[in-house]
């Protein structure tokens, strides 16, 4: 506990508190993800992956359609065609990318998460 504690820069008694129940703020629930090398969101709902590595290797896996053909994206025509969830989450994202602050950055893993269950839902 106390070198988990020393990890995520916080305190044994409020991990402790975790343990038995309590809720991190957004901020802890990052400094314990980054710690334990875990995603943020399995920290906070159990749904997989649950190691940031594993997204790391999905990402490379397979090159997206446009970066294998080397044609532009043109997000304008994305944005456009998508449905009003696609179109939050693609929103956040700028907003993150313009921005670059945790919570923009949160915002938008947040709306492209909903846009993903949506999605799933429909296939």
């Amino acid at each position: 506990m106390a070198s988990f504690g020393r990890r995520t820069g916080l305190n044994e008694s409020l991990l402790r508190k975790y343990l038995h129940g309590a809720q991190p703020n957004t901020l802890n629930l990052v400094s314990i993800a980054d710690a334990g090398g875990v995603t943020v969101d399995w920290l906070a709902t159990g749904r997989e992956p649950k190691f940031r590595r594993d997204v790391v290797a999905a990402a490379s896996a397979e090159p997206a359609p446009d970066q294998a053909s080397g044609e532009p994206v043109d997000l304008q025509a994305i944005y456009k065609d998508a449905p009003p969830e696609g179109r939050r989450a693609l929103a956040a994202l700028a907003v993150a990318i313009r921005d670059r602050t945790f919570r923009a950055w949160l915002a938008a893993g947040q709306a492209i998460a909903e846009a993903a269950q949506i999605f799933d839902r429909t296939k």
